[in-house]
């Protein structure tokens, strides 16, 4: 089984950033959560001392999600020795997001990144903007209208921002790929076709220090039934203080979940910085639970 992620495309920025349109690259970790292992020329230069003359960039986002090169990532860069890459700068300690003015210094004005209030309000109306496209395409193409006033009728959407019109041209694009994985990677099993791709499998040995039960984010070259992971090293300091607590917390809701204990919930909750009190905790069981047994229910009868 695979599964996959776009979050490595954002190594473009840093290429950007130090200049360069040719380079090598690769990353690791779990998903939401990889690294940037390699960043070297084509002749095998070491692209990180470039980065390093960039440090502590300023950045003024045009969107929440436009934080590759906030001073969050720096920060977490020197930190862990290792640049953060995609939605891994949204995944890291509370100190970057105890509140809205928090969350402006580390992720940059006016939003204070995807996840904060002003930040995610920007993506549910964008998001909603692109459910009316879709459902507009889908109903153009049911009255039979030409393709140049279907993208017409798409742009013409209230509230869609104008990178998203900018993108419509993209998306209708039937000789463009979206830059999603799924297709390419689809014709490389079926037809052979040698590719390489960034895949979340189990890990199984392929990067020491996790778990052999926990899902990896490495990169693969894969042709038919046959795929070739590339060599991932992470330094401890990621490993301990970054993967670890992730995948550790994820093994404990599985096990509160398949165990339907609700001391086990209510312990992961009480280790919450937002958790001001137990009867919150015991509020928020009182509103969970049941949705918890409907659910073991359906996997039991599956």
């Amino acid at each position: 089984m695979v599964g996959f992620c776009h979050g490595h495309y954002s190594v473009e920025n840093l290429a950007n950033l130090v200049g360069v349109k040719e380079y090598e690259w690769q990353v690791a970790g779990v998903n939401h959560g990889i690294w940037l292992t390699k960043f070297t020329t084509k002749d095998g230069k070491d692209l990180y001392p470039e980065i390093e003359k960039h440090k502590k960039i300023n950045q003024n986002p045009s969107t929440p999600f436009e934080d590759q090169l906030a001073p969050v990532a720096w920060d977490m860069y020197e930190f862990y020795g290792l640049f953060p890459i995609g939605d891994t700068v949204r995944n890291s300690t509370w100190k970057y997001h105890r509140d809205l003015e928090t969350k402006i210094k580390w992720y940059g004005a006016p939003w204070g990144g995807a996840d904060s209030e002003l930040g995610w309000k920007w993506y549910v109306t964008q998001l909603n903007a692109v459910v009316d496209v879709i459902s507009k395409f889908a109903q153009a193409i049911e009255s039979g209208m030409k393709f140049e006033d279907i993208k017409n009728s798409a742009k013409s959407i209230p509230g869609l921002s104008e990178e998203w019109k900018n993108m419509v041209d993209e998306l209708l694009d039937s000789n463009k790929l979206s830059g999603e994985q799924h297709v390419p990677f689809i014709d490389s099993i079926v037809n052979g076709t040698k590719k390489r791709f960034v895949v979340n499998v189990l890990n199984k040995g392929k990067i020491k220090g996790i778990d052999d039960d926990i899902a990896v984010e490495i990169c693969a070259c894969i042709s038919g039934e046959k795929f070739e992971f590339e060599e991932s090293t992470l330094p401890e300091r990621v490993i301990n203080w970054y993967i670890k607590p992730r995948t550790l917390l994820a093994k404990q809701a599985l096990e509160a979940f398949l165990k339907q204990d609700t001391k086990l919930i209510a312990d992961i909750l009480e280790r919450d910085w937002r958790t001001k009190n137990s009867q919150q905790v015991q509020k928020l069981i009182d509103e969970l639970y049941p949705f918890v047994i409907q659910e073991m229910k359906k996997i039991t009868q599956d």
